[in-house]
């Protein structure tokens, strides 16, 4: 049971911490081509939010799981504890913050206000990088097991 979840938790992990790495770059290349490359972009990552979402929620709930069913795993443990608390970041960050955001940005590259899409892309950039790298401390953590 435990390699069965460890299994779906990395790979929901893979594909929401390497989701958010290819959006933010695409995202990147495309504001340095035009304003409707950026809208398209930013509608893409519209569209994924639900993706990211399920992703994290899933990770979320394999690591779960795997705690309450193995011996040896606590959650008092340091990277239990970083993992969930990272997951509740992000999930904040993802649904609250980033997802007005991206609406914003959305709003301003079809307006075609190009003042206006830099700001809120770089604002969109700022909180993206604040949560990949919290993800990247969680994945540390959960390798390395801090406080194991």
């Amino acid at each position: 049971m435990y390699e069965t979840l460890k299994f779906i938790h990395v790979m929901a992990v893979i594909a929401w911490f390497g989701g958010g790495i290819f959006l933010t770059a695409l995202a990147g290349r495309a504001a340095r081509t035009d304003t409707a490359a950026l809208g398209t972009v930013v509608r893409l990552g519209g569209a994924m939010g639900p993706f990211f979402g399920a992703m994290g929620g899933i990770a979320f709930l394999a690591g779960i799981a795997m705690v309450l069913t193995t011996d040896g795993l606590d959650f008092e443990e340091a990277w239990i504890t970083i993992g969930i608390v990272v997951y509740l970041v992000s999930a904040f960050l993802g649904g609250r913050v980033l997802g007005p955001r991206y609406e914003r940005l959305g709003e301003a590259a079809a307006g075609g206000d190009a003042a206006a899409t830099e700001t809120a892309r770089k604002a969109v950039v700022s909180i993206t990088m604040v949560d990949l790298t919290l993800l990247t401390i969680a994945v540390a953590a959960m390798v390395f097991k801090w406080g194991a």
